[in-house]
C-alpha cells in the first residue's frame, strides 16, 4: 500500500509463500477464495496461478489485509515500524480505512498493550497543527470502540471529540461544521452514545439563537438511530418554542431519527406541529412524519389526521391531507376516504387540492365508485389547481378509473358551455394517458382543437400527446393532410392544432411537407401553427426545403409569424446551419426592420458554433453598433453562443465599447459573450474596461464584471485584478461580494501574482474569508498559502494561512526542517531553513486553536449557566 500498488506481483507472492511458510501448490485455494482476481498480461500461452499477477477485486479488502499485518507488526519486535507507518501516514486519507480497521481489529483483542501504542501514536507527535483532520481521524476509530469497557482512554477521547463540537459550532463556519459532520455521519455507534448525546442535550440549552440553530441542524444531520429519551423530549418541548428556527429545527431533528422515534409523544408533537403558524414548521413536521415512514401510519395518527380534515383552520386541515397523502395506501381506510370526500367539498381550494393529492397517492385502493364521482364533479370547480389534481387523482387510479361510464362522462364534458369543464374533462384524459386512448376520445378531442379558447385547444393537444401513438394513426395523419389543402382556412387552421398536439410522432415525410407547403398559406394564423407544427418536430422537420421555407418566412409582414419562425429554425437548431441558410440570415441581419435582425439573431443564436463563420461574425460585429438595443443585446448573445470561435479582435473590440452601453441588458449581455469567450477575450484592454465595471453604480454591472474576470483565467490572474476584486468583497449589495469571491477564488490559484499582493490587502483578503460562512477554498492547492508564507516572509499571510487550512480540512505537521501538508490523499512536503520562520508558523498555529478553544469556552460556559 505504501507505494500505492494494487498489483501483487509474482515476485511478492514468491516471499510471501517463504515467510509465511506456506506453498501455493498445496493450498491453491488461497488464490481463489473470492478477495483476489488473476490478471495475466502476457500475450500467449497459459501461467501457473502463482506466476501471474493478481488484485484485491475491492480496495477495502487491501486495506482490510494491511490493517491485519499492520496490528501484527505492533505486536512483534518490529512495532517500531508500524508506529513509523502510523506517523507517517495517519493524516493520509489514502490510509484512512487501513487506520479505521486496525482500530476495530483492536477493539474486538484484549491486546491493552498493543491497544496502548496504537493510539499512543495516534495522539503522539507529529500531530496536526490544524486540528481539524486530526479529530476527525480520532472521530472514525473511535467509532469502533464504541461500548468497551476495558479502554481508559476512550473518556479522554471523547472530551477531545465533544471539545470540538464546540470549536464547531463556533466557528459558524459551514465548511468547518459540514466537514466534521462527514465524518460523524460515516460513524456507527458513536452518535448513539450517551456522551455525545447529552453533549448535544446540553448545547440545546444555550442562549445564543445562532449556536442553537446550528445545533439542531447537526442534529438533523447525524444519524442518531437509539436517542435517549431526555433528548427527544427536549425536541418535542422545543416544537413549543417561541423561535420558529427552533422549532423548525426540533422538527427536522426528530425527522432525521426516522422510524426510530415514533413514540406517541413525538407523534403528538409533531401532529400539534402541523398547526403551526409557520409554513416552515408545519413543513418540517410534515417531512418529518414522512421519515417515520411506515410507523407513522399508526391507528392514532390516522385518528387524528381524520379529526384533523374536520379542523375549523383550514391550514391544519390541509396539512392532515398532505401528511396522509405520505402515508399512501397504508391510510387508506374506509373512514379517510369518507373525510377526504368530504375535503373535497371543503370551501378552501388548498385543502380540496390536498385531498385529491391524498388520495391520487392511495391509488387504486381509494378507487371507489363515490370517489371517482365526487372527483369527476371537481370539473365544476373555478381553481384550476383543484381540477388538475383531482384529474391526476384519476390517472393515479388507472384501469379502475377509465371505465366506458366514467370515458363517456369525459366525452360529454368535452361538450359542455363552461371552458373550464371542457379543460377539466381534458386534463383527466392526459392523466389517463393511452388507458383513455379509445376511437371515441380521440374522435372528441380532434374535435376539441377547433374551440375558440385557446387554453382548451392546448389542454386537447397535450390529452393527445399523451396518448402516444394510439393517437397518430395513419388514418387521421392522412386526413390531417388533407385538411390542410382545405378551402376553409378554420379547417386548415385546425389539422395544424391538431399535428402540433401529435408532435415528433406526426413527422412523416408527407406531413412535413404539407406542413412546409403551409407556410406559404394566404392566412397568417395557418402560417403561424405550422411554424409552430414544424419547431415541435424539432431535427425531424430539418429538410432543406423546409429550412429554406422557414428562412423566407422571417420576412413575414406580420411578427407574430415572423417570431414563431425563428422559433421553429431555434428547435430545428444545427441543422438550419448550411451556408444557404447563414448567407440568408446575413442579409436578414441587415434588414430594416429591427424585429427581421432580432429574429436572425434568435436562429444564430440556435446555431451556436455551427454558425460561426467569418461572414456571420463579422455581420454580428456590425450588429453590435445596431440603433435598437435589443439587436445589439441578441447580437452579444449570438457571440456568447459561439463561444470563442467567435474572440475575434474586432468583436473583442466592439464589445469593449458595449461594454458602455447606456443600457443595461445589453452590457449584460456583452458579458456573457466574453465569458464564453474565456481566456481567448482576455485582452489588457478588456481587462482594464472590467476593473472599471467593477465600480459601476449599477450592481449588476459589476456581478457581470466579476464573473467575466473569474471565467478569463490566467490572463487575468493579475496582481491590479485580484486587488480590484478583494475590494469588492466589501461591496454594499451582498451578492455582488459573493460573485466577486467566486472570482477571486481561480485567480488566488496564480503564484506570481498573489506574491505580489500588498500588506493592506491581505488583511482585507483575510477579512473577506472571515465573512463569508459558506467558503470552502476547494480549487486553491493546499499547500499554496504555505508556500507564499515562506517564500515572502510576510507575517501578514499567517492568518490566512491558518484559517485556510481549517477551512479545506489541510493537516500540517512539522518534521524536524520539513513541513509535511496533507490534503485528501495527497501529501506535499515543503523545507524551512530558517528556525525563526518555522517557529513563527508554529505558533501562529497554536493561536489559532487557542483562539477557537477561547470561543467554544464561552459556548460552553452559556450552555452551563442554562442547566
Amino acid at each position: 500500500m505504501e507505494h500505492s500498488d494494487i498489483i501483487l506481483s509474482p515476485t511478492l507472492l514468491e516471499k510471501t509463500e517463504l515467510d509465511a511458510e506456506c506453498d501455493l501448490d498445496d493450498h491453491p485455494q488461497i488464490l481463489n477464495f473470492g478477495i483476489l482476481k488473476s490478471y495475466n498480461d502476457m500475450p500467449t500461452g497459459t501461467l501457473h496461478p502463482a506466476e501471474q499477477q493478481h488484485y484485491f477485486i475491492h480496495l477495502s479488502f487491501q486495506e482490510y489485509f494491511a490493517a491485519r499485518h499492520l496490528i501484527r507488526t505492533l505486536n512483534s519486535p518490529e512495532k517500531q515500524k508500524a508506529i513509523n507507518f502510523i506517523n507517517k501516514h495517519k493524516y493520509n486519507r489514502r490510509y484512512l480505512y487501513v487506520l479505521i480497521f486496525a482500530s476495530g481489529l483492536l477493539a474486538q483483542s484484549e491486546n491493552k498493550s498493543c491497544m496502548e501504542v496504537f493510539w499512543t501514536t495516534i495522539q503522539g507527535p507529529p500531530l496536526d497543527l490544524v486540528g481539524l483532520t486530526h479529530i476527525k481521524l480520532i472521530i472514525e476509530c473511535l467509532d469502533e470502540f464504541a461500548g468497551q469497557t476495558h479502554f481508559p482512554q476512550i473518556a479522554d477521547l471523547m472530551e477531545s471529540v465533544i471539545d470540538w463540537l464546540d470549536i464547531c459550532i463556533s466557528t459558524k463556519s459551514t465548511a468547518i461544521i459540514e466537514s466534521l459532520l462527514q465524518s460523524f455521519t460515516r460513524t456507527i455507534s458513536l452518535c448513539n452514545s450517551s456522551t455525545l448525546q447529552q453533549k448535544l442535550f446540553r448545547l440545546l440549552h444555550t442562549e445564543e439563537q445562532e449556536a442553537k440553530r446550528t445545533v439542531y441542524f447537526i442534529l438533523s444531520q447525524i444519524p442518531i438511530h437509539h436517542p435517549m429519551e431526555k433528548l427527544v423530549s427536549k425536541l418535542c418541548t422545543a416544537i413549543q418554542h417561541e423561535d420558529s428556527a427552533v422549532r423548525c429545527g426540533a422538527c427536522k431533528a426528530l425527522g432525521a431519527m426516522g422510524e426510530t422515534t415514533s413514540m406517541r409523544h413525538v407523534i403528538s408533537s409533531l401532529i400539534n406541529a402541523l398547526l403551526d403558524k409557520d409554513l416552515k414548521v408545519r413543513d418540517a413536521a410534515y417531512r418529518a412524519l414522512e421519515a417515520m415512514g411506515k410507523r407513522a401510519a399508526t391507528d392514532e395518527v390516522i385518528s387524528a389526521l381524520i379529526n384533523a380534515l374536520l379542523d375549523e383552520d383550514c391550514d391544519v386541515r390541509e396539512s392532515a391531507c398532505r401528511v396522509l397523502a405520505v402515508i399512501g395506501e397504508k391510510a387508506a381506510t374506509n373512514e379517510v376516504i369518507s373525510a377526504l370526500l368530504i375535503a373535497l367539498r371543503d370551501k378552501d381550494c388548498n385543502v380540496r387540492q390536498s385531498a385529491c393529492r391524498a388520495l391520487a397517492t392511495m391509488g387504486e385502493k381509494a378507487a371507489t365508485n363515490e370517489v371517482i364521482s365526487a372527483l369527476l364533479n371537481v370539473r365544476w370547480v373555478k381553481d384550476w389547481r383543484v381540477r388538475k389534481s383531482a384529474s391526476e387523482a384519476l390517472g393515479a387510479m388507472g384501469g379502475k378509473a377509465a371505465t366506458n361510464e366514467v370515458l363517456s362522462s369525459l366525452i360529454n364534458a368535452l361538450l359542455d358551455k363552461d371552458l373550464d369543464v371542457r379543460k377539466y374533462a381534458c386534463n383527466v384524459l392526459e392523466a389517463m394517458g393511452e388507458k383513455a386512448a379509445t376511437n371515441e376520445v380521440i374522435s372528441a378531442l380532434i374535435n376539441v382543437l377547433r374551440n375558440k379558447d385557446a387554453d382548451v385547444r392546448e389542454s386537447a393537444r397535450e390529452a393527445l400527446g399523451a396518448m402516444g401513438e394510439t393517437a397518430a394513426t395513419n388514418e387521421i395523419i392522412s386526413s390531417l393532410i388533407s385538411a390542410l389543402r382545405d378551402e376553409n382556412v378554420d379547417v386548415r387552421k385546425h389539422a395544424c392544432n391538431v399535428l402540433e398536439a401529435m408532435g415528433e410522432k406526426a413527422a412523416t415525410n408527407e406531413v412535413i411537407f404539407a406542413v412546409g407547403n403551409a407556410l406559404r398559406d394566404e392566412h397568417p394564423d395557418v402560417r403561424q401553427s405550422a411554424c409552430q407544427v414544424l419547431g415541435l418536430m424539432g431535427e425531424k422537420a430539418a429538410t432543406n426545403e423546409v429550412i429554406s421555407s422557414l428562412i423566407n418566412v422571417l420576412w413575414d409582414k406580420v411578427w407574430r409569424v415572423r417570431k414563431s419562425a425563428s422559433e421553429a429554425l431555434r428547435a430545428i437548431g444545427k441543422n438550419a446551419a448550411t451556408n444557404e441558410v447563414l448567407s440568408s440570415l446575413i442579409i436578414a441581419l441587415r434588414n430594416k426592420d429591427a424585429d427581421v435582425r432580432e429574429s436572425a439573431c434568435e436562429v444564430l443564436a440556435a446555431m451556436g458554433e455551427k454558425a460561426a463563420t467569418d461572414e456571420v461574425i463579422s455581420a454580428l460585429g456590425n450588429a453590435l453598433r445596431d440603433e435598437h438595443p435589443d439587436v445589439r443585446e441578441y447580437a452579444c448573445e449570438v457571440l456568447a453562443a459561439m463561444g470563442e470561435k467567435a474572440a475575434t479582435n474586432e468583436v473583442i473590440s466592439s464589445l469593449i465599447n458595449v461594454l458602455q452601453d447606456e443600457y443595461l441588458d445589453v452590457i449584460q449581455s456583452a458579458c456573457n459573450a466574453l465569458k464564453a469567450m474565456g481566456e481567448k477575450a482576455a485582452t489588457d484592454e478588456v481587462i482594464s474596461v472590467l476593473i472599471k465595471a467593477l465600480r459601476c453604480e449599477e450592481s449588476l454591472v459589476r456581478q457581470s464584471a466579476c464573473e467575466v474576470l473569474g471565467l478569463m483565467g490566467k490572463k487575468a490572474a493579475t496582481k491590479e485584478v485580484i486587488s480590484s476584486l478583494i475590494n469588492v468583497l466589501r461591496d454594499e449589495e451582498e451578492y455582488v461580494s459573493e460573485y466577486a469571491w467566486e472570482a477571486l477564488e481561480p485567480l488566488m490559484c496564480s503564484y506570481p501574482a498573489m506574491k505580489e499582493i500588498a500588506p493592506q490587502m491581505l488583511r482585507e483578503l483575510y477579512a473577506g474569508i472571515r465573512q463569508f460562512e459558506e467558503i470552502k477554498l476547494s480549487i486553491l492547492p493546499s499547500n499554496h498559502f504555505i508556500k507564499l508564507y515562506l517564500d515572502t516572509e510576510n507575517n501578514a499571510w499567517l492568518p490566512i494561512v491558518t484559517y485556510t487550512a481549517l477551512l479545506q480540512e489541510v493537516a500540517v505537521t512539522i518534521v524536524e526542517e520539513k513541513i509535511m501538508i496533507y490534503h485528501m490523499s495527497e501529501v506535499s512536503e515543503l523545507n524551512v531553513l530558517s528556525p525563526e520562520l518555522k517557529e513563527t508558523l508554529v505558533n501562529s498555529f497554536k493561536n489559532q486553536q487557542n483562539e477557537l478553544r477561547e470561543n467554544s469556552i464561552a459556548l460552553h460556559e452559556t450552555e452551563a449557566k442554562m442547566l
